[in-house]
Protein backbone atom coordinates (compact mmCIF):
# COMPACT_ATOMS: atom_id res chain seq x y z
CA UNK A 1 0.00 0.00 0.00
CA UNK A 2 1.30 3.33 -0.91
CA UNK A 3 1.04 6.16 1.56
CA UNK A 4 0.54 9.74 0.64
CA UNK A 5 3.47 11.53 2.29
CA UNK A 6 2.13 15.01 1.66
CA UNK A 7 -1.18 14.53 3.44
CA UNK A 8 -1.42 15.99 6.94
CA UNK A 9 -3.95 15.05 9.56
CA UNK A 10 -6.84 17.50 9.74
CA UNK A 11 -6.77 19.97 12.63
CA UNK A 12 -10.02 21.22 14.10
CA UNK A 13 -9.84 25.00 14.47
CA UNK A 14 -13.05 25.43 16.52
CA UNK A 15 -12.79 26.09 20.25
CA UNK A 16 -15.25 24.14 22.35
CA UNK A 17 -16.10 26.38 25.36
CA UNK A 18 -19.06 24.37 26.62
CA UNK A 19 -16.99 22.67 29.32
CA UNK A 20 -15.47 26.00 30.39
CA UNK A 21 -18.92 27.60 30.72
CA UNK A 22 -20.21 24.62 32.72
CA UNK A 23 -17.32 24.77 35.20
CA UNK A 24 -17.65 28.55 35.53
CA UNK A 25 -21.37 28.35 36.28
CA UNK A 26 -20.84 25.62 38.87
CA UNK A 27 -18.17 27.70 40.60
CA UNK A 28 -20.42 30.76 40.52
CA UNK A 29 -23.25 28.84 42.16
CA UNK A 30 -20.91 27.49 44.84
CA UNK A 31 -19.62 30.99 45.63
CA UNK A 32 -23.15 32.39 45.80
CA UNK A 33 -24.17 29.70 48.27
CA UNK A 34 -21.03 29.87 50.43
CA UNK A 35 -20.49 33.66 50.60
CA UNK A 36 -23.18 34.45 53.25
CA UNK A 37 -21.57 31.92 55.61
CA UNK A 38 -18.13 33.46 55.22
CA UNK A 39 -19.24 36.80 56.67
CA UNK A 40 -20.71 35.22 59.78
CA UNK A 41 -17.80 32.86 60.33
CA UNK A 42 -15.19 35.54 61.01
CA UNK A 43 -13.96 35.24 64.59
CA UNK A 44 -11.87 38.05 65.98
CA UNK A 45 -9.98 37.85 69.25
CA UNK A 46 -9.79 41.38 70.58
CA UNK A 47 -6.59 42.54 72.27
CA UNK A 48 -6.47 43.57 75.91
CA UNK A 49 -5.80 47.21 76.66
CA UNK A 50 -5.07 49.11 79.82
CA UNK A 51 -6.64 52.37 80.67
CA UNK A 52 -9.95 53.86 81.57
CA UNK A 53 -13.23 52.55 80.37
CA UNK A 54 -13.66 54.08 76.90
CA UNK A 55 -17.45 54.34 77.11
CA UNK A 56 -19.66 56.03 79.60
CA UNK A 57 -22.31 53.89 81.23
CA UNK A 58 -24.88 53.10 78.57
CA UNK A 59 -28.61 53.58 78.86
CA UNK A 60 -30.30 50.25 78.16
CA UNK A 61 -33.61 50.09 76.30
CA UNK A 62 -35.31 46.68 76.57
CA UNK A 63 -38.26 45.42 74.52
CA UNK A 64 -39.61 42.19 75.98
CA UNK A 65 -41.64 39.48 74.26
CA UNK A 66 -44.93 41.19 75.19
CA UNK A 67 -43.85 44.52 73.67
CA UNK A 68 -43.21 46.23 77.01
CA UNK A 69 -40.50 48.87 76.72
CA UNK A 70 -38.14 49.67 79.58
CA UNK A 71 -35.53 52.42 79.80
CA UNK A 72 -32.99 51.59 82.52
CA UNK A 73 -35.50 49.25 84.24
CA UNK A 74 -38.26 51.88 84.16
CA UNK A 75 -41.35 50.83 82.16
CA UNK A 76 -42.55 53.24 79.48
CA UNK A 77 -44.50 53.24 76.22
CA UNK A 78 -43.82 54.46 72.67
CA UNK A 79 -45.24 57.93 73.33
CA UNK A 80 -43.04 58.56 76.37
CA UNK A 81 -39.90 56.79 75.11
CA UNK A 82 -38.08 59.91 73.93
CA UNK A 83 -38.81 61.79 77.14
CA UNK A 84 -37.64 58.86 79.28
CA UNK A 85 -34.48 58.56 77.20
CA UNK A 86 -33.64 62.24 77.61
CA UNK A 87 -34.23 61.96 81.36
CA UNK A 88 -32.02 58.87 81.63
CA UNK A 89 -29.26 60.32 79.46
CA UNK A 90 -29.13 63.65 81.26
CA UNK A 91 -26.87 66.41 79.97
CA UNK A 92 -24.59 63.88 78.22
CA UNK A 93 -27.23 62.88 75.67
CA UNK A 94 -24.93 63.53 72.70
CA UNK A 95 -22.07 61.32 73.89
CA UNK A 96 -23.64 58.65 76.09
CA UNK A 97 -24.42 55.36 74.30
CA UNK A 98 -27.81 53.66 74.14
CA UNK A 99 -27.98 49.86 74.01
CA UNK A 100 -31.16 48.26 72.65
CA UNK A 101 -32.05 44.72 73.73
CA UNK A 102 -35.02 43.18 72.00
CA UNK A 103 -36.64 39.77 72.37
CA UNK A 104 -36.45 37.80 69.12
CA UNK A 105 -40.24 37.40 69.08
CA UNK A 106 -40.85 41.18 68.93
CA UNK A 107 -42.29 42.15 65.53
CA UNK A 108 -39.78 43.95 63.34
CA UNK A 109 -42.16 46.90 62.92
CA UNK A 110 -42.18 47.56 66.68
CA UNK A 111 -38.41 47.29 66.86
CA UNK A 112 -38.06 49.69 63.91
CA UNK A 113 -40.39 52.22 65.62
CA UNK A 114 -38.28 52.14 68.78
CA UNK A 115 -35.07 52.60 66.79
CA UNK A 116 -36.65 55.47 64.86
CA UNK A 117 -37.78 57.20 68.07
CA UNK A 118 -34.29 56.87 69.53
CA UNK A 119 -32.76 58.43 66.42
CA UNK A 120 -35.35 61.21 66.36
CA UNK A 121 -34.30 62.09 69.91
CA UNK A 122 -30.91 63.04 68.45
CA UNK A 123 -29.01 60.05 69.81
CA UNK A 124 -26.23 58.93 67.49
CA UNK A 125 -24.48 56.24 69.54
CA UNK A 126 -26.93 53.29 69.35
CA UNK A 127 -25.99 49.61 69.72
CA UNK A 128 -28.13 46.48 69.36
CA UNK A 129 -27.32 43.81 71.92
CA UNK A 130 -27.46 40.17 70.82
CA UNK A 131 -26.28 36.94 72.39
CA UNK A 132 -23.16 35.36 70.94
CA UNK A 133 -23.39 32.60 68.37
Amino acid sequence: MARNKHRRPSVEADINITNLVDVTLVLLIIFIIVSPFLEQAINVKLPNARGKKPMKDPVVVVIDSHGVIQVDNKTTDMEMLQQELMTALGPESATRPVHVRSDESVPYGDFAKVMSLIQEAGIQNISMITKPG
